[in-house]
């Protein structure tokens, strides 16, 4: 299947001190900093239109969408205020790379159900923190916040692609996006890192923790049409396919040093920040930057 492809990892975030406006030390726990970087971290998904819900979905799309008409195939992350998303460029287009099987992104998905006269847009998702358990304690409550979002940039070579949203100035008007910060320095070996996405399909952000297994390794990765090497961080975190697209964060500062884009056996393969700037740089879409 064509999401065995998308990759990415996930954590637990680290203990950490804030000065209280007081002057005492307040601790922070690794619930509290995944807690406060949910609604940085979104899920990429086609949407089915209202117009043509309801239609028969062709194969092999109709055992893969949910009851409600949404299929999760990547994860993503804000950038800027203005909620541009950055995600694998194959969540957004697709493998159509030599050497490569072809595999759908979201713009081939959408073409194919077009193709079978049902409407359907991209859309990301935001998870707002968790607001306690359904009746009776059964499964815990997860607010979304669904927008629609248009292509603006890709960049096949590095695996990276960007989103943005096209607001409703009635439904969006409270969309105020948080932004992560790139960590542009490279890690080190072992260094602990944590990752956040939607792996899966499911409606439920994932988190996990793990180290940099090697910050040195270099390949062509599965978008590249050239077939060029590129400098790659691998990582010993688990994997799954959805997690495409997720930032991979720093557990010292919580900046985004890399974000997952594919799997090799145990291990995960994450472009480094500074591709990520570069694109988003020469793109002149705006980013920021963690401290050293």
């Amino acid at each position: 299947m064509f999401w065995m492809h998308l990759t990415q990892i996930v954590l637990a975030a680290a203990v950490a001190f804030y000065a209280h406006p007081q002057g005492a030390q307040v601790q922070f726990s690794n619930s509290d900093w995944v807690e406060g970087l949910r609604p940085s971290v979104v899920l990429i998904a086609v949407q089915i239109k209202p117009e043509s819900a309801g239609k028969p979905l062709p194969s092999p799309f109709d055992r893969m969408f949910s009851s409600f008409g949404m299929l999760i195939i990547g994860s993503g992350f804000f950038v800027n205020n203005s909620g541009d998303v950055v995600t694998a460029s194959h969540v957004a287009s697709g493998v159509q790379a030599p050497g490569r099987p072809p595999e759908p992104g979201a713009q081939q998905i959408i073409q194919v159900l077009e193709a079978s006269g049902i409407k359907a847009e991209v859309v990301i998702g935001r998870s707002a923190p968790h607001t306690g358990g359904l009746p009776n304690n059964n499964v815990a409550a997860e607010n979304y916040t669904l927008t629609s979002a248009s292509l603006v940039a890709v960049d096949p070579e590095h695996d990276i692609a960007v989103f943005r949203p096209i607001l409703n100035p009635i439904i969006d008007r409270h969309f105020n996006p948080t932004f992560l910060t790139l960590a542009l320095a490279r890690p080190r070996d072992t260094d602990e890192i944590f990752a956040c996405g939607y792996p899966f399909g499911a409606l439920g952000m994932v988190t996990t923790s793990g180290a940099i297994a090697s910050a040195w390794k270099s390949q062509v990765l599965l978008t590249s049409k050239t077939q060029s090497s590129v400098e790659t961080y691998w990582v010993d975190l688990r994997i799954n396919p959805g997690n495409s697209g997720g930032p991979v964060f720093r557990m010292r500062d919580h900046g985004v040093l890399g974000m997952a884009v594919e799997g090799a056996g145990s291990l995960g393969i994450v472009v480094p920040a500074k591709y990520i700037a570069e694109f988003l740089s020469e793109q002149k879409i705006e980013w920021h930057a963690s401290p050293l």
